[in-house]
């Protein structure tokens, strides 16, 4: 959670030169935010992945007879694009209260169950 919100990354991270480099044949990962990416597409909140075949022995491991599923093409631009490298402005409060209180503290004040993020899981259900 914390990660996935830009809560606790490191600030090499937001200058890395491999997020669009990729040296290997497939490259996975989670889409979190493919409501935003695809319009329409089933959001059952436990997250999407996401595979882009960069080399030919890539395509050939990901035809729909190799991984079976629901499928929809995504340029790899638009996915980077909808997740955002920089940290966000709430990191620096997160890391001076860990610092400060622990992680048990931080978890109780930002983390999954936290008031903020109940309300905003109780109003995404009713913008929906």
């Amino acid at each position: 959670f914390f990660f996935i919100n830009n809560l606790i990354n490191r600030p090499s991270c937001d200058s890395c030169p491999f997020d669009r480099c990729h040296l290997s044949d497939i490259t996975m990962g989670d889409c979190w935010g493919v409501e935003d990416l695809l319009p329409g597409f089933a959001d059952d909140d436990r997250g999407c992945s996401i595979l882009f075949a960069n080399t030919p022995e890539g395509e050939s491991f990901s035809s729909p007879s190799a991984l079976p599923g629901e499928r929809k093409d995504v340029s790899l631009e638009a996915v980077l694009a909808s997740s955002p490298r920089t940290a966000s402005p709430r990191a620096g409060i997160v890391e001076k209260a860990y610092l400060c209180r622990g992680y048990a503290s931080v978890n109780a004040r930002f983390g999954i169950h936290s008031p903020r993020e109940r309300l905003r899981r109780i109003l995404r259900k009713f913008v929906k």
